[in-house]
């Protein structure tokens, strides 16, 4: 595809999109550590069907 009809950032006019991209990228650091997608925890709940997790309020399925 010729570099023409490559859509140019909302931002900065003068980047396409991709050329955005690529320069972010150059840019990204690694993390520094591992990092937990997600916590498992077992919780009651309560006769309307929410769970309350850190200080957050939760729908959860009934069976």
């Amino acid at each position: 595809m010729p570099r023409a009809w490559r859509p140019r950032h909302p931002q900065w006019s003068e980047l396409t999109i991709a050329d955005a991209l690529q320069d972010e990228r150059t840019r990204l650091t690694a993390h520094p550590r591992p990092f937990d997608r997600y916590v498992k925890q077992t919780l009651c709940v309560s006769s309307t069907s929410p769970i309350h997790f850190r200080r957050k309020r939760y729908s959860v399925p009934t069976e």
